[in-house]
């Protein structure tokens, strides 16, 4: 495995693509953690996958995770959601502008 070598220019021209402003020190910083980052996943490549199939879901599917939509319909869905708000007509939210 070769050790992958970020140089300050790199960090710089990486910031610059991210519209980032770095001070010097966080240069050094980045420069450091990106080797780390870099390395790492250099590390990985070595794993050997042959055979492996590939991960779909980080679990097992479970059926009920799967369960089929169902319809329904009450003319009265809006008024009972609304009388469980705080006040019983309704939820106040604040403005967003």
């Amino acid at each position: 495995m070769a050790m992958i070598k970020m140089s300050e220019s790199l960090v710089r021209k990486i910031a610059q693509l991210s519209h980032f402003q770095l001070a010097p020190e966080e240069v050094k910083v980045l420069e450091n953690q990106f080797e780390k980052i870099l390395n790492y996943i250099e590390k990985l490549q070595e794993v050997d996958v042959n055979g492996v199939e590939p991960l779909y879901y980080p679990h097992e599917v479970i059926e009920s995770y799967l369960r089929e939509d169902q319809a329904f319909s009450d003319p009265n869905l809006v008024s009972k959601l609304l009388k469980l708000g705080p006040s019983g007509t309704g939820f106040k939210v604040p403005p967003i502008l």
